[in-house]
């Protein structure tokens, strides 16, 4: 029992370069931030196409409930180091203010408030975060804004990534994630989805047993920078 919690504790502590791990494209990164907003209480969609007042938009992921509908784009980086500078908030602004225009025309968002996100597993320049405050989109680093960062969210919605599993080697991780299996919490629900690696039954059991740790432990322990 020790020895699991600690192998959980583990994973939790290497959470940065578990996420930076979902690489090397985009995608397992915008299905990792769509069950993040699913977590938060909102509907979600990823992987869309949608129309705005000018021309057609391919949106990361698409989250609403009743008050809310938001446009959020995922910029994913698999080393350490990078930084999204203003340019990249500056093109998502002009792409959600041209789908806003539509969303604002459809009567089913008359009660509705909308909302451009960028969300990073890095960080952003000063520059960057100034046009985000000013143009009210909503910016989120691994450790920015103060409150409600990525880390913090993953921590307060303990929702992990595969490759945050210590049992694993990278190709292993790799080849789930190429299967769709992005989760920790997909494992918890599915734990034949293990079958597509070659295992033993014996660490089968163990890394099943070290994943229900960490889904299931408690928002208690701090994320390191």
């Amino acid at each position: 029992m020790l020895r699991r919690r600690m192998n959980a504790l583990a994973a939790r502590y290497s959470l940065k370069n578990a996420i930076m791990e979902l690489g090397p494209t985009g995608y397992p990164f915008e299905k990792f931030i769509g069950e993040l907003m699913k977590r938060m209480g909102y509907e979600v969609m990823t992987g869309q196409i949608l129309p705005g007042k000018c021309v057609s938009h391919e949106v990361d992921v698409v989250a609403w409930n009743g008050k809310s509908k938001n446009m959020i784009e995922c910029k994913f980086h698999n080393t350490a180091g990078k930084v999204c500078s203003v340019q990249v908030p500056l093109y998502i602004q002009s792409r959600f203010l041209d789908i806003k225009a539509v969303w604002e025309s459809q009567p089913e968002n008359n009660s509705r408030s909308f909302q451009g996100w960028v969300v990073t597993n890095t960080r952003f320049s000063d520059d960057a975060a100034d046009f985000g405050k000013c143009a009210g989109l909503h910016l989120v680093g691994w450790d920015y804004p103060r409150r409600g960062s990525l880390k913090e969210l993953i921590q307060q919605n303990g929702l992990y990534p595969v490759t945050a599993i210590t049992g694993l080697n990278k190709k292993q991780k790799q080849l789930l994630i190429e299967n769709g299996t992005v989760l920790c919490a997909d494992l918890c629900k599915k734990p034949g989805l293990l079958d597509m690696l070659p295992l033993s039954q014996n660490s089968k059991k163990k890394i099943l047993s070290e994943v229900r740790t960490l889904c299931s432990l408690a928002a208690t322990t701090v994320i390191p920078d």
